[in-house]
């Protein structure tokens, strides 16, 4: 299993292995072939942002998402660390973005959490239409 950070200080620990073991199981026997494949990049990310914002923990994640505004606070950290991976398309970080929702279903969150996510961060152009249509 190969769980690398985007950063290198970033180093996951027994409770991010068991959790990545228990997701790439239920990923393999559930999900289609190509999404379970893309599993690696969204565990990778929610590494990061545990690391950086929950002290590398889940369980402190699920105990923080019971409280008010955490939905938001979590957002942020998500499209915070999207933006560092700025050399990826927007649709790669799109499918990442929507894999890693996946993943965050296995747990136990509080109703409503995960459908108020926003995931991506915002884009740099307002209106991304071509001139005439």
């Amino acid at each position: 299993m190969s769980v690398v950070a985007y950063s290198d200080n970033v180093m996951p620990n027994a409770e991010f292995f068991a959790f990545a073991s228990e997701a790439r199981k239920k990923v393999r026997s559930e999900w289609k072939k190509d999404d379970a494949a893309r599993l690696d990049a969204p565990l990778d990310l929610l590494l990061e942002i545990l690391h950086a914002k929950y002290q590398g923990s889940v369980a402190a994640l699920l105990d923080q998402a019971e409280q008010a505004g955490e939905n938001i606070f979590f957002s942020a950290s998500i499209s915070e660390t999207l933006s560092k991976w700025s050399e990826l398309s927007r649709a790669t970080l799109s499918k990442h973005a929507s894999i890693l929702k996946r993943v965050l279903a296995m747990l136990d969150y509080p109703v409503g959490f995960l459908d108020s996510l926003r995931m991506l961060p915002a884009k740099n152009q307002v209106h991304d239409k071509t001139l005439g249509k």
